[in-house]
Order: structure tokens, then C-alpha cells, then sequence
């Protein structure tokens, strides 16, 4: 552990006088290899990242449900992508950009991808979505409530 670095979450006491450690047994065993040692400390705001749970939601399940409804109700087959770029452009709001590089246009999304947003802005978007495709007449399977969000686990 000597020249590998290791972040902890914790909170700021309300008197700025402690700092409370979520796991402090890390702190703990690392102290033995940085006792005496100078330290780089960096304070920033906690944000939970997206899980591999909702990862396997938006994939496995719900781009998958708007596919096949997109196939049943009008004959057409889309791909994943072509899916997840219609769900950021058109339900989400993001705009196309386009820049020219070695002259060749090159078109991207501008905005958060679903892998960059925190768990609140992954529920904001999927709230979005599910809203959308209700008003239409897919009901996207939802999790059902304390489960490992594993394919069996959909209502």
C-alpha cells in the first residue's frame, strides 16, 4: 500500500471539528505504511456513481422492451445504439453536436451519457423515459422492489 493511493467516504462534523469515516478499518491498516508520511488530502462532495444494476436495467431491459414494442407496433428493427441515441436526443433533450476534424464532419452527443450520471440524475432519466413510453403504451419492466435488479427480478 505504500505507493498506491485509496479514497474513503465519510461526512464533515456540523462543528467542522471531525471527520467521520465510513470504513475506518481502511484507515487503520494503511496507517502503519503512511505514519510520519506527508499526505495529499482532496475534500470533495460524495456522489454515488451509476451501479451495474441499473447498467443491466438500461441495456438488458429497457432498450430491449422499446425494441421489441418499436418491432411489434410498426414492423421496424433498430439497433442498441440507435435506441440509446433516439432515448438521449428525443426523451432526454441532449442536443447533436458536429465538429469538423482532418476535414471530415463528426456528429456526438452533447451532454452526460447514462454511464457518467450519478445514481439522481440515472433516476431522473429513467423516470423520463418510463414517463414517454407510458403516454404511448409500453409499459418498460421496472425492478421489482428489494431484489438484485438481475433479469428474473422484473415485473
Amino acid at each position: 500500500m505504500r505507493d498506491e493511493e485509496f479514497t474513503v467516504t465519510g461526512y464533515l462534523s456540523e462543528d467542522y471539528n471531525y471527520l467521520l469515516i465510513d470504513n475506518p478499518s481502511i484507515i487503520k491498516r494503511a496507517c502503519k505504511f503512511l505514519k510520519g508520511e506527508k499526505l495529499e488530502i482532496t475534500f470533495k462532495k460524495f456522489y454515488k456513481k451509476r451501479t451495474a444494476a441499473q447498467n443491466r436495467w438500461l441495456w438488458g431491459i429497457c432498450i430491449e422492451d422499446i425494441r421489441r414494442w418499436l418491432y411489434e407496433t410498426t414492423g421496424e428493427r433498430h439497433s442498441k445504439q440507435a435506441i440509446y441515441t433516439f432515448l438521449m436526443t428525443k426523451v432526454l433533450g441532449y442536443d447533436i453536436q458536429s465538429e469538423i476534424i482532418d476535414g471530415k464532419e463528426i456528429l456526438f452527443l452533447e451532454g452526460k451519457r447514462f454511464s457518467e450520471m450519478t445514481t439522481l440524475e440515472f433516476s431522473d432519466a429513467v423516470e423520463k423515459i418510463y414517463n414517454y413510453y407510458a403516454e404511448r403504451g409500453l409499459q418498460i419492466r421496472m425492478p421489482r422492489p428489494n431484489t438484485n435488479n438481475l433479469i428474473t427480478d422484473y415485473e
